[in-house]
């Protein structure tokens, strides 16, 4: 703890206060905790924590339910609400929901904090203060917290039951060295109120609601006149240059979008990323006009206060030879536009590709969406059926509810489990669909990934099947990957495997010579279409990934499978799922790109979507990424397979993911996201 000679005094108990005490010593890196558990109900029967600090300090509180029973905890409160008051009575903040950890309102601390959303709370800097303060992840959204610079006096914490249903609840209070954040919450908002957004762990965390008219400047005041030269011409820009982070619509202003107007007339996207506790970068592409290049320009920020310091600026022509830099001081203020930004194509919006040590291509598109975070978590399903990991969704909408298809891993490999919903939100699970195939048969090691259709009433279900899988409790399903077929009278089963039919295998000296695994089903014109994942292995040894397609007309049949893949090995993509858009008669083809690490390891890193007015023929060009790491409100590692159902005036879109660190394909959650209809992509 780095409060010299503070004191943390709790009393905690149910209705009742017990006290204990905590000296907190000044020696560095000593991070301070209690705790208790108990029975939580409502009215009287709250869980009480009692807290004195002597000095100003950085507190996390929590109030923990339904992440104890991942425990062995009985009966885990399952609604917490968390509630602060200060000496006299007085609520100062209440959660319900830990991402929002940072309060709106904090009684005596002026100005008042801002009234932050699921968008806007930096919930990967909660998650590191947690991880560094020692406390657990939650494994969900349900559990409770506050995270404030609090001044000294004292204060009371309860923890009730929100939905009066009683339970096992646990209240924590941890003291947070301010060396674990440059910035704490009362510095976000209280340090540089005019500046509209401040710098954080992650990007800006806006101080207050920016109006649709807005905008967040960062003035660069250069040491000496700046120029620009491009295209042969000599450009004095002077000594100031503004970048304007205009507020259109994106929840995420720092991964840039296409439209803002700077001060030297040039269209820009800029993205800002903090790289340390004082630094920071903005990237920008900038496209002086219609028949000049596009620059890459790089500035690096390093703080000497929340709301300026020096730079260092470099550009660079894309695909050009002209180049240039320069340094000075920048500040960011609060202003108003200077014109309205240009139409990007409704969601969509300029990003900035990321770069592969082996070369493979990126996208600099990209399209708005709202994560909710994970709706169905492993380990709760029948038997243990998914105790290791639930990923690789499959959703279709049958009536009035959603049927969903995921792989489930248990002890002796993955299945493919179901689980049934009416709002995508909560999920009843039924366990496995189908279970792992006798000794020496084809699927005796995994039945996964199953895509289903329904034909003349009578279902149709293609899974992953293969013999071997790496060892426990793992059970990765090792190539060579092939599809086979069961079926049912009902979605709901039963199903009966067809063990005498091959629909396709891998091919040597093919595109899919290494795997062959289903994907989207589709009938149009006039056959049934399925998308299915396609690899090779290079002379390398690399796997190369794409998508293939294969066409029939009976689906008791065998498939034709078209020569050519539909996208390129090099776009290095598995997976699809497909959404018709009635409003431009689109196709949009969902797919889940896999990344590569710098030192040669590949992961699902994000989610991806092509467009085509031909279901059957893709452009590379035509590419945006819908889901990352970086706009995922809980997967900062892997995003696996996306899956997607209309609902109503939105798209969903299902996909797997981890609060972990990491790249396993172990221990995943599926998640949710919203796209906004119709899809008007750029061009």
């Amino acid at each position: 703890m780095r409060y010299p000679c503070s004191t943390l005094l709790l009393a905690l108990a149910t209705g009742v206060a017990a006290t204990s005490a905590l000296s907190a010593a000044p020696t560095p890196n000593v991070f301070l905790n209690l705790s208790t558990r108990g029975r939580v109900d409502s009215g009287e029967n709250v869980l009480i924590g009692g807290l004195i600090l002597e000095t100003r300090a950085n507190v996390l509180i929590r109030g923990m339910g339904p992440s104890l029973a991942r425990f062995g905890v009985g009966s885990p409160l399952g609604a917490p609400r968390l509630t602060l008051y200060d000496k006299d009575g007085h609520e100062l903040a209440t959660n319900t929901d830990w991402r929002l950890a940072i309060p709106a309102a904090l009684g005596p601390i002026e100005p008042p904090f801002p009234e932050y959303t699921t968008f806007d709370t930096p919930a990967a800097a909660l998650r590191a203060v947690m991880s560094q303060v020692g406390a657990f992840q939650p494994s969900g959204f349900v559990d409770t917290a506050l995270y404030a610079e609090l001044p000294a006096g004292t204060y009371t914490v309860h923890l009730a039951a929100a939905d009066g249903e009683p339970g096992v609840g646990l209240v924590e209070s941890y003291l947070v060295p301010e060396t674990i954040d440059a910035f704490p919450p009362a510095g976000r908002v209280r340090t540089a109120p005019e500046v509209g957004y401040a710098p954080v762990l992650d990007g800006l965390a806006p101080i207050s609601p920016v109006p649709d008219e807005g905008a967040v400047t960062l003035t660069l005041n250069f040491y000496s006149p700046a120029w620009w030269r491009l295209g042969g011409a000599t450009v004095l820009l002077g000594s100031t240059c503004s970048i304007p982070f205009e507020a259109t619509g994106t929840r995420e202003l720092q991964h840039g979008r296409a439209g803002a107007l700077d001060t030297r007339g040039w269209l820009v996207s800029p993205r800002y990323t903090k790289t340390g506790p004082n630094t920071a970068t903005v990237h920008t592409f900038a496209t002086p006009t219609a028949s000049s290049g596009t620059l890459h320009e790089e500035i690096t920020l390093t703080f000497t206060s929340p709301s300026g310091g020096t730079f260092v600026a470099s550009w660079k022509e894309v695909d050009g030879p002209s180049a240039g830099g320069n340094d000075g001081t920048f500040v960011w203020r609060r202003s108003a536009p200077e014109g309205s930004a240009p139409q990007t194509g409704g969601p969509f919006f300029r990003r900035f590709p990321v770069t592969y040590s082996d070369g493979r291509p990126s996208t600099d598109w990209g399209v708005e969406v709202a994560d909710h975070g994970p709706v169905l978590e492993h380990g709760y399903g029948p038997d243990g059926s998914d105790a290791n990991g639930a990923r690789e969704a499959v959703v279709v909408a049958v009536g009035h509810q959603f049927v969903l298809h995921y792989d489930g891993c248990a002890d002796g490999g993955w299945r493919a489990c179901r689980a049934v919903s009416t709002h995508l939100l909560g999920w009843s699970r039924d366990g496995p669909v189908l279970e792992l195939g006798a000794p020496g048969s084809i699927d005796e090691g995994t039945v996964a990934s199953p895509w289903v259709i329904e034909d003349g009433g009578l279902w149709h279900m293609f899974y992953l099947a293969a013999r071997q899988t790496t060892g426990a409790p793992d059970y990765v399903p090792m190539p060579p990957y092939v599809t086979r077929r069961a079926t049912a009278p009902s979605i709901f089963g039963p199903w009966t495997k067809d063990a005498d039919l091959v629909p396709f295998d891998p091919s040597p000296g093919t595109y899919y010579a290494a795997t062959a695994s289903p994907g989207h089903l589709l009938k149009h014109g006039g056959e049934f279409l399925q998308f299915f994942s396609a690899a090779a292995t290079s002379p390398s040894g690399v796997l190369q990934r794409t998508l293939g397609l294969a066409r029939t007309t009976d689906l008791a049949g065998t498939w034709a499978i078209d020569p050519s893949p539909l996208l390129p090995p090099t776009e290095q993509i598995e997976n699809s799922s497909l959404y018709y858009e009635p409003a431009n008669g689109l196709w949009f083809l969902f797919t889940n790109h896999v990344g590569v690490t710098p030192t040669g390891m590949e992961y699902t890193d994000e989610i991806w979507m092509y467009w085509s007015p031909d279901p059957t023929r893709f452009d590379v060009d035509h590419k945006a990424v819908v889901l990352d790491p970086g706009r995922s409100i809980w997967s900062k590692s892997v995003l696996g397979m996306p899956s997607v159902v209309r609902v109503d005036d939105r798209l969903a879109v299902l996909y797997d993911g981890s609060s972990r660190p990491g790249y396993s394909h172990m221990q995943r959650d599926i998640g949710l996201a919203w796209l906004d209809l119709p899809l008007q992509p750029p061009f």
